[in-house]
């Protein structure tokens, strides 16, 4: 990966990570000795960057893992897919080693959920990785049917794939009151944020249940 700490913000909208291949032939012994040791290095490159294409839309018609690789063909870069851009090195200039109290990388974390009383166990909801990755984002509006306190049906109503089927997995997680009988609508809601380098990779996510959940997450590679 690529990563400009004199450019923590996305000026260009380039995001300041970024995946980097080398053409064949391209190689550099002390850039070799320095990943090794340290696996970081700062380097001067020449080489072409490519920028993520357009999201294509889902084919009903194809199982959702051959839709979704459909989907994102051309669209990122990288192990997983999780890069928005690629640069493909033909040159190395420079090569120098970092210093070892420049941090290496942020922190990952993950939010703690909280639950309205109508809802008294939930598992914590999560932002489907292979549509974070692709940048996927949207509502999903679900219909559950609640007996006896517990979920015993959840039908998708509208909403894309990639993010629906996190989304029931969460619904089945839920406990109500013993006694509880209805049937309702529930809402998930998945946002993709552009955040500057160095900012918090926290994902947010707001419980209104049984009404709504509202992810904030970091997109992939900001």
């Amino acid at each position: 990966m690529l990563y400009d700490p004199n450019e923590p913000s996305c000026r260009a909208d380039m995001q300041p990570v970024t995946w980097i291949e080398f053409a064949p032939g391209v190689k550099n012994s002390e850039l070799d000795r320095l990943l090794q040791k340290s696996r970081r290095a700062y380097v001067t490159f020449t080489g072409e960057l490519h920028g993520p294409g357009t999201v294509a839309p889902d084919d009903p018609k194809l199982p959702p893992v051959i839709a979704y690789a459909n989907r994102i063909a051309r669209h990122r870069y990288g192990h997983l897919s999780a890069f928005r851009t690629e640069l493909v090195v033909s040159t190395i200039n420079d090569v120098r080693s970092v210093p070892e109290s420049l941090a290496s990388e942020a922190m990952w974390h993950r939010a703690s959920s909280s639950a309205m009383p109508v809802v008294e166990r939930v598992n914590v909801p999560q932002y489907p990785d292979l549509a974070r990755n692709a940048g996927i984002a949207g509502v999903v509006t679900i219909e559950v049917t609640v007996i006896g306190g517990e979920v015993t049906n959840a039908e998708v109503k509208s909403g894309d794939r990639m993010l629906s089927s996190e989304a029931i997995a969460n619904v089945r997680t839920w406990h109500l009151a013993a006694g509880t009988n209805a049937t309702f609508t529930t809402v998930y809601t998945y946002e993709l944020q552009q955040r500057q380098t160095g900012a918090s990779e926290l994902p947010r996510i707001e419980l209104e249940l049984p009404q709504r959940v509202h992810f904030f997450a970091a997109a992939n590679g900001w």
